[in-house]
């Protein structure tokens, strides 16, 4: 069944005459976009703190902070 299926009275919708589809696949590609925006997120952020934690190490080493 397609998502959201479950919660559905079908018996009930039966009877009143109330026509139920489903849309198969149809979450597919919106899940891949979410998901890959999700690992693009997550790379970038793990890009930026690295960048941060060089700038740190470069003043560390240049004597700008001292230890």
């Amino acid at each position: 069944m397609s998502a959201g299926m479950d919660e559905i009275p079908l018996l009930t919708c039966k009877e009143k005459g109330i026509l139920i589809t489903n849309a198969r696949g149809i979450q597919k590609i919106p899940m891949a976009e979410f998901a890959l925006g999700i690992m693009l997120g997550h790379v970038k952020q793990k890009a930026l703190l690295f960048l941060k934690m060089n700038l740190c190490l470069q003043g560390i080493l240049s004597g700008a902070w001292r230890m």
